[in-house]
């Protein structure tokens, strides 16, 4: 959706709040977000841990400013904490929290509504994400996966738009 044109500034905060897979038939993070925005429920997606950025991945670190900092085994760089956080928070913008009551709570009543078909959720986007690509890699948006995913599970989404109201 387009932004709004009255809007001349946008504050990125977020609602953050943990998600279980386990509670959700195993459904990936990547899977349960994209169910979610299919329920139209405006959110962004978590920083990933430090470990997963390029920058240490490709070791493409810049001169060192200090020959007297400290420095560190960045391929043995291990933070199951941060990764941990990464693959299981979901962030939720927080102008949904600026609506009505009801309309938060509809945020609640789409997450009840993908709990309630997980199971089959799950198997579909198992089918779209093999086991071979890391959940957290899995493509993000791939129309081709979203219709089979949740059209129709999660029909009747809350109709949110980028203001946070009906």
């Amino acid at each position: 959706q387009a932004r709004d044109p009255r809007m001349d500034t946008q504050g990125n905060y977020c609602w953050v709040v943990h998600y279980d897979a386990d509670a959700f038939a195993g459904l990936p993070l990547r899977g349960f977000e994209e169910a979610l925005r299919a329920e139209g429920v405006p959110m962004g997606v978590s920083y990933p841990s430090l470990g997963e950025l390029a920058v240490f991945r490709e070791r493409n670190f810049g001169p060192r400013l200090r020959a007297s900092a400290p420095s560190f085994d960045d391929a043995a760089l291990s933070l199951p904490r941060a990764e941990h956080a990464a693959a299981s928070t979901v962030w939720l913008q927080h102008r949904l929290l600026l609506a009505g009551r009801d309309d938060v709570l509809d945020v609640a009543r789409a997450a009840a509504r993908i709990q309630a078909h997980a199971g089959a959720v799950a198997r579909q986007w198992a089918d779209a994400c093999p086991t071979s690509t890391p959940p957290s890699r899995c493509p993000m948006g791939n129309a081709a996966v979203l219709p089979d995913i949740v059209g129709g599970v999660t029909a009747g989404g809350s109709g949110w738009d980028l203001e946070g109201h009906r």
